[in-house]
């Protein structure tokens, strides 16, 4: 069984006339972290573009962001480096220490989703 995927939205520019549109895991882009991300669940642009996550990081609208998360402590304990899709404008606030991803929860693993918390956003 492959990882559900749904639409995401970053608007591009400060308009609203337009948006890529980008096929994602909800588990990992929920209300939480897409808010943080400045991916939305839904766009009311004029114009969808829609956008592979390989492009994403060649477009003026997103960025890619190297995240790098952990779970299990001692001996059990894995870390593993991720991409996420990010809003260029929300770039700042992804990687604050306080208000960004550090310290956030992600569901990774596609059909036996495990928790793994951020440890650095770059």
């Amino acid at each position: 069984m492959a990882t559900k995927l749904e639409d995401r939205f970053i608007p591009i520019g400060s308009s609203t006339g337009a948006a890529l549109k980008f096929r994602l895991d909800p588990e990992i882009y929920n209300a939480t972290i897409g808010t943080i991300l400045g991916v939305a669940a839904s766009s009311s642009a004029d114009e969808i573009i829609p956008i592979t996550k390989r492009l994403a990081g060649k477009s003026t609208a997103a960025q890619l962001l190297k995240v790098t998360v952990r779970r299990g402590t001692g001996d059990d304990e894995e870390t593993r480096q991720i991409e996420l899709i990010c809003d260029k404008q929300s770039v700042t606030t992804a990687k604050d220490g306080s208000t960004g991803l550090k310290g956030k929860t992600l569901k990774l693993g596609g059909v036996t989703t495990r928790d793994w918390t951020v440890i650095s956003v770059v």
